[in-house]
């Protein structure tokens, strides 16, 4: 799958404070539930299952079943796709906005 840039910078351009300190909290290769990002954000539970919810609909996160190392069920959460993680190395690469 190709990411397309201009799809890219139009997320990029629609997201707010709290969702970019979410996405900068998350290390692509794990999961992560609202306790994780409420914990590291020092928000209630409920704002951060909104936050992880609206990064799933502007298509940076998936969601679905989280596996341990070992391959066995470890819950549900969220986790950067690889979307998500060129809109995080877009937001780490500069503070520009992107060109239209």
């Amino acid at each position: 799958m190709t990411i397309n840039p201009e799809d890219m910078c139009r997320v990029v351009e629609q997201l707010s404070d709290a969702e970019i300190a979410a996405i900068n909290e998350m290390v692509p290769e794990w999961g992560y539930g609202p306790k994780h990002i409420s914990t590291d954000l020092g928000i209630s539970i409920s704002e951060s299952r909104a936050l992880l919810q609206s990064l799933h609909r502007k298509g940076v996160l998936n969601f679905g079943h989280l596996m341990d190392d070992e391959g066995k069920l470890h819950g549900k959460g969220y986790w950067l796709d690889r979307f998500g993680e060129a809109v995080r190395q877009r937001l780490t690469e500069s503070a520009q906005p992107c060109s239209p």
